[in-house]
């Protein structure tokens, strides 16, 4: 199937080695810095004697996605707005002394070609510009690329509900109208009426142009045209594809009628988002600042004419720009302290709302104060006794799985977006390298401990877990800087033994409208947090690596040595093993997000707006259903414990795997003969991160005791897990004269085996004796009670 986001990637991958081919080897950058001066002066003079408006509201009208009837996701739009940018740039710092003849509309597709290559220019310098060997000087030079490259990475209508709601708070917002004038609710009223009235207006100039060029064809098809007609409605069309200024602008009276905001309201609104030039700097320079992550436009995505109409370059910088502003504005205020809280405790709130809605009911503690050691002493001793208190964010406990996540409402300062490495590694580390050192302390203390002493609720035992995760949550989207894990790592960011989840709020409130299971959620996380996972799979954002895993699995081969180190009972491993970890290279996830762009838009948008959901709507992307659905559907229905960790272990198997585990109960319960007899399939399930699992399918005869026959075999779960090394136990039990599944049970492996384990133990097969579960099956086909024969009387 054609991946159209995949040929976007191609061929900008050829254009940049291309123009890396071309450059001097020796004097690369500054055959690069050449490149971009040739390439700066030659839009200039393109542009020269032009007017700015003209020409912005050209390039707006080449990067909107242009749709015939029906919405169309439209690979490279983020660029195309990426461009419009540097175009208004160059537009709004141009000499306009001259006048020409020619029209904006003939010298766009120029412009957008040269402010193409800019951008392409701009990430070979980051790149190119990085120490290879400064992991943080590459994330520097990605989240450069990605200021440059990417626009849109958050849904503007969920980022205008944490606008309304960050500033919407009446302290916060009675702080903004003393500082500006006005408060979150006007400026998105404005701005958007802005970009509504520029939409409007375009399709109302398109519609009189197309409408006069037919009555002008109706009329000469009847032979009544006269040239004033002909002239007439040719003027109208050429009107419609190349407005002026005015008719590409918006007067303030227009913004007054259709906000109904006072006049001052909507000049304060507009005076706080225009972007004012520099006069100080030179094209050259307003450029070059932009090509470095210091993008001008980002908090002020409005230009103005000399009579003061308006212009929004594009919508898609709206509530960035209007989130930064405000924040701005309150930062010199007395309320910023209080703003600050109120952030946080927003961030919170949403993030604790997003995990129940991830992984149902749960044994949660949030905004938790608890208690660690306070000194060498006080860790010795008893638990209970310690005295110093500290504060964790949340903490969920769902059954053997603990989940800490750590809240972090600050953003990325324009500097570190310019990739500049003192503030970037500031940033971070006040984002993920604190989430990561809190999350961390709790976990080292429920590990060592065996629970929490929880202030106002005592100790809390939580001896019980086998499973730690550690989240980040941003309320801002970090790009790049979520999915570079690797990087982090080497930049000593974050610990490879305690790798967190760094995800916006805004990505993790979409992926829990998207998950339909905790179980494939603890599975994502399981897999998204290997240390290699961001190694071998570079994605544009966190939703392509989720809809990935949907589609694909997000798997890491384990080292095939490094497993037999863990698990001896496993053979040597096989020349294809060895080749699939071999042939692990890192690759490029491309765009996943058309499906969710399209149930976006037009299911979950509508919905939520109170209308009822049409029937072809598209569908929201799922999972790729699993044999083993039935399974873990029958396991919550039992409400079994660990249900959570189990289905997401039987759901980590390759495909052909999960059919086979799929079959596995109906196997046992056929081999029973009706119940009569006991029978069982064991497989191991080897894994790094958690120890690995032991999972058993058993029958339990009809005439023995459910209680007896539980306890024999949960032990020799504990047993055989023990033999082979492995950590956690699952035992399926079914009835086998009724086929039906009464029980699942878990099981912790026990380190050190009780004297009645003990001497099981000893009755278990040696690890050489291990069969294939085939050959189990088939051995079982065969074991069948034999009839009674009949005595032969002489």
């Amino acid at each position: 199937m054609r991946d159209i986001h995949a040929e976007v990637i191609n061929q900008t991958v050829s254009a940049l080695t291309t123009t890396i081919d071309a450059l001097d080897p020796e004097r690369p950058l500054e055959a690069l810095d050449g490149q971009i001066d040739d390439a700066i002066a030659t839009m200039v003079e393109l542009i020269r004697g032009h007017d700015p408006i003209e020409v912005i509201e050209q390039s707006r009208l080449c990067a909107f996605p242009w749709q015939a009837g029906q919405p169309v996701y439209q690979a490279g739009v983020e660029n195309g707005w990426s461009c419009t940018e540097l175009v208004a740039i160059v537009a709004s710092k141009s000499n306009l002394s001259n006048t020409t003849a020619s029209r904006p509309g003939e010298i766009i597709e120029s412009c957008l070609e040269i402010a193409g290559q800019l951008l392409r220019l701009g990430m070979i310098r980051a790149t190119i510009s990085a120490e290879p060997t400064n992991p943080l000087a590459l994330i520097g030079a990605k989240l450069q690329a990605s200021e440059l490259m990417m626009r849109g990475s958050s849904y503007s209508e969920l980022l205008e509900t944490t606008t309304r709601t960050l500033f919407g708070e009446p302290t916060v917002d009675a702080n903004l109208r003393e500082a500006i004038g006005f408060g979150a609710p006007e400026a998105i009223s404005v701005l958007g009426a802005l970009h509504d009235l520029q939409v409007a207006n375009m399709n109302r100039r398109q519609e009189a142009g197309l409408r006069a060029m037919d009555a002008a064809r109706r009329r000469h098809e009847l032979g009544i045209a006269s040239r004033e007609d002909i002239a007439e409605a040719a003027k109208k069309f050429d009107r419609a594809c190349n407005p002026d200024s005015a008719a590409a602008s918006v007067s303030v009276a227009d913004l007054v009628r259709s906000t109904g905001l006072a006049d001052k309201v909507v000049m304060d609104v507009l005076d706080a988002f225009t972007w004012r030039p520099d006069v100080t700097q030179n094209v050259d320079e307003e450029v070059r600042a932009f090509l470095s992550g210091n993008n001008p436009l980002r908090v002020s995505p409005v230009v103005r004419t000399k009579s003061s109409r308006a212009l929004l370059i594009h919508p898609v910088l709206t509530q960035g720009a209007i989130r930064e502003r405000l924040e701005s504005a309150l930062r010199s205020s007395a309320g910023w302290e209080q703003y600050q809280n109120h952030r946080g405790a927003l961030l919170e709130q949403r993030t604790r709302q997003a995990f129940e809605r991830l992984v149902g009911p749960a044994c949660a503690w949030h905004s938790l104060l608890y208690y660690v050691p306070a000194s060498e002493a006080e860790r010795q001793a008893d638990p209970v006794g310690y005295s110093k208190r500290v504060e964790g964010d949340h903490l969920i406990v769902l059954d053997d799985v603990a989940i800490v996540i750590e809240d972090k409402a600050v953003a990325l300062s324009p500097q570190s977006r310019s990739g500049a490495s003192f503030r970037l590694q500031k940033d971070l580390t006040g984002i993920i390298t604190k989430a990561s050192e809190q999350a961390d302390r709790l976990v080292r203390r429920i590990q060592a401990d065996g629970g929490l002493r929880i202030h106002g609720e005592g100790w809390i035992d939580l001896s019980h877990i086998r499973e730690f995760h550690t989240v980040a949550v941003s309320l801002d989207d970090l790009t790049s800087t979520s999915t570079a894990t690797a990087q982090l790592v080497q930049a000593g960011l974050i610990a490879t033994e305690s790798v967190p989840w760094t995800v916006s709020i805004h990505d993790l409130d979409l992926i829990a409208e998207l998950s339909a299971h905790p179980a494939e959620f603890l599975l994502y996380l399981r897999r998204r947090r290997h240390p290699l996972a961001t190694v071998l799979y570079t994605a544009p954002d966190e939703l392509d690596l989720f809809l990935y895993f949907f589609e694909a699995g997000l798997y890491v081969e384990e080292d095939p040595h490094e497993l037999r180190a863990a698990f001896p009972f496993l053979p040597e491993p096989t020349p294809a093993e060895l080749d699939r970890w071999r042939k692990q290279i890192p690759s490029v996830v491309t765009s996943r997000t058309d499906p969710l762009d399209a149930w976006y838009q037009e299911d979950f948008l509508r919905v939520r707006a109170g209308k009822s959901r049409t029937p072809s709507a598209p569908s929201k992307p799922r999972r790729t259903p699993s044999p083993l659905d039935e399974l873990v559907e029958q396991m919550d229905e039992l409400g079994a414990f660990g249900r959570t960790s189990i289905a997401a272990t039987l759901l980590s198997g390759d495909r052909k795997t999960q059919q086979q585990m799929s079959r596995h109960g109906r196997d046992v319960v056929r081999a029973s003969d009706r119940g009569t007899l006991r029978r069982s399939v064991t497989v191991p399930v080897q894994s790094l991160s958690d120890g690995g699992w032991l999972l058993v399918w058993a029958t339990c005869p009809t005439e023995e005791s459910r209680h007896d026959w539980e306890r024999e075999m949960r032990e020799y779960v504990r047993v055989k897990g023990h033999q082979l090394r492995l950590a956690r136990g699952a035992l399926f039990a079914f009835d086998g004269a009724s086929g039906e599944m009464f029980a699942v049970y878990s099981e912790t492996v026990p380190n050190d085996l009780s004297p009645s384990e003990l001497a099981n133990a000893k009755k278990l097969l040696p690890l050489s004796a291990l069969r294939p579960v085939e050959q189990v099956k088939k051995a079982m086909s065969g074991q069948r009670t034999q009839p009674r024969r009949k005595k032969k009387h002489g």
